[in-house]
């Protein structure tokens, strides 16, 4: 009976390792779930009412929602400030995420899209809510402090500039904030955000200098920079020197009739786009059409026949014929 109780005693013991061993495995631990959780974004109420109809640079917009001026917000243009639910309350939520960590930060808010879209000169997109204009954060060349100008300052490849006979530079802390908030978020899923290669480079020494994930590194070097929009070194350089054009995908509500254009980034969760139902209306009318389209070219070829009956007549009667 003795030998038996060590035998029983390691037995147990073999038990009580494995079976914290697979708890160990179904619990995580606290640290690598927290890293794998997203960032929380806007709040949005489904199903919104606003919609994007068509492509960002052929389309419109319906129930538009708008931009209202707060104490992080400041918007340029009162009249193009008009986007989708989604479009607004991500930029509203962005301006409070920098004035969080950056207090008394205002972000500057150029044009968005008109109240029911369309064109918006002299832009050829900001056509149906997609789109905006955001001015960089700046700070003071001479003292370094932190400096609201109310519009857009353009920069050089040194990240200054000047308005009005005083300098300005590109205030990499509170920009960066900006664009992480921006990429960082899924709630409403960024395409990109365009501006010149040299601010760009500045951004991710910023984010690498603050240790950000790879991940969201990832996101910046692929959806920010320049898209193109220039010839020759323009198109490498970029265009945007005085703000960000930003733009988010189609709102999931809103498809099938808004049209995304590509790319679509691998972190974004895109379903397949459902085939538009047309509507015994539509379809009505377009038959209603066609027959209408099909009488009037029968009423032309009858009347072509008649006027060349009519023709050979007088000839006859003239003695032609």
């Amino acid at each position: 009976m003795g030998p038996s109780v060590p035998r029983f005693a390691s037995s147990l013991a073999l038990l009580a390792l494995a079976a914290s061993l697979a708890q160990a495995e179904v619990d995580p631990p606290a640290s690598s779930s927290a890293s794998a959780s997203a960032v929380a974004g806007p709040e949005l109420r489904s199903p919104t009412k606003s919609r994007s109809i068509g492509r960002s640079n052929r389309g419109w917009l319906r129930h538009a929602a708008a931009l209202h001026e707060n104490p992080t917000l400041h918007v340029r243009t009162p009249n193009h400030r008009y986007g989708t639910e989604e479009l607004v309350a991500l930029l509203e939520w962005a301006a409070d995420e920098v004035a969080r960590e950056h207090p008394g930060s205002v972000l500057t808010v150029g044009d968005l899209s008109r109240r029911r879209g369309g064109r918006l000169r002299p832009h050829r997109s900001h056509r149906s809510g997609l789109d905006a204009d955001l001015g960089f954060y700046l700070r003071e060349a001479e003292t370094g402090e932190p400096a609201h100008v109310g519009r857009f300052v353009a920069l050089g490849r040194d990240g200054k500039g000047t308005f009005r006979e005083t300098g300005y530079g590109f205030d990499d802390a509170r920009n960066w904030t900006l664009v992480a908030a921006l990429m960082g978020q899924d709630t409403v899923p960024v395409q990109y955000i365009m501006v010149i290669a040299p601010l760009k480079e500045r951004l991710l020494a910023e984010g690498r200098r603050r240790g950000a994930p790879e991940a969201l590194l990832h996101r910046v070097e692929e959806a920010v920079g320049p898209r193109r929009t220039g010839r020759g070194r323009w198109a490498r350089y970029g265009t945007h020197n005085s703000h960000y054009h930003v733009r988010i995908y189609c709102p999931l509500d809103d498809r099938p009739r808004c049209r995304d254009t590509p790319p679509v980034w691998d972190w974004v969760s895109r379903p397949p786009v459902p085939r538009a139902r047309r509507s015994r209306r539509s379809s009505m009318r377009r038959s209603s059409m066609r027959r209408s389209s099909m009488r009037r070219s029968s009423m032309r070829r009858s009347s072509m026949r008649s006027s060349r009956r009519s023709s050979m007549r007088r000839s006859r009667r003239r003695g032609y014929a």
